[in-house]
């Protein structure tokens, strides 16, 4: 059961600059130094993935080809924009990392996809708090498209104790312990009515009100036995292609091998 929402949205520090609209806004605050941007597997992935589906061509989520090759070039096009103004230092940080940098220095406004952590935008969490707002455009139909996050409770089915453990699981993801005790102890809600809540929302600078249409709207990974190991690999082909040592062309060849090849020895191919 889902118990925590998250997917990639727009990270600013709204005292030093406001959010930008569209993905040619992100390009120029790298060209200006003011982006961060969280590339460790697999979130370097996670924003092909966002891009993709925010152009209205998703990557594919069944047996065949990843990405037809026209969307994937103008992907990494954009991706590559603002990559060749990073520091390579951003390869090796996650969203927390990111998020630690971005509250504490103010040599950078923005981080442009980074999986939303509502701590850093309550007082006093960090020294400068964040603002979360939907994720910048780079297509024409809204903030659609992120790749989804987030994270659930499950019950083993070993255990002597089902009856148990499913009434707990229903308490925790339900509107009163997250729009309650849930939120009170920082955790990050995945039910509705808790982003609703108005006390929970006025403790995160508006952050759940800010993304929630990049939420409902997100785009949800590939989920088949076979796939976490292709994670692993098309994070590395994109990180190799926004570093400059594989050729788009080659880049996108490789994800989609790479993606048929996770189908090997699973019967949905």
């Amino acid at each position: 059961m889902p118990i925590d929402a998250a997917t990639q949205v727009q990270a600013h520090r709204a005292d030093l600059s406001p959010r930008v609209e569209r993905w040619s806004d992100v390009i120029r605050k790298a060209e200006d130094g003011y982006v961060i941007w969280p590339l460790r597997s697999p979130h370097v992935l996670m924003n092909f993935y966002t891009l993709a589906a925010n152009l209205g061509r998703p990557c594919a989520t069944s047996y065949g080809d990843l990405i037809d090759i026209e969307t994937g070039l103008r992907v990494f096009e954009q991706l590559r924009a603002v990559a060749r103004h990073m520091d390579e230092a951003f390869y090796t940080m996650d969203p927390i990392a990111v998020l630690d940098e971005l509250s504490r220095s103010d040599r950078y406004h923005l981080s442009p996809l980074v999986y939303l952590y509502k701590g850093y935008a309550n007082d006093g969490y960090r020294a400068n708090r964040i603002s979360f707002t939907d994720m910048p455009e780079l297509g024409r139909n809204g903030p659609l498209g992120s790749a989804l996050g987030g994270t659930g409770i499950a019950i083993s089915s070993k255990t002597p104790h089902q009856k148990l453990c499913t009434g707990f699981a229903l308490w925790l993801a339900g509107a009163e312990c997250q729009s309650g005790l849930y939120a009170e102890a920082n955790g990050q809600p995945g039910n509705t009515l808790a982003w609703s809540n108005p006390t929970v929302k006025a403790a995160t600078l508006d952050a759940y009100y800010n993304t929630r249409l990049t939420h409902e709207t997100a785009w949800l990974r590939p989920r088949h036995d076979g796939y976490m190991l292709f994670q692993e690999e098309g994070s590395e082909i994109v990180a190799d292609t926004l570093r400059g040592h594989m050729e788009p062309e080659r880049a996108v060849s490789r994800l989609n091998e790479r993606f048929r090849a996770s189908f090997a020895n699973n019967n949905q191919k």
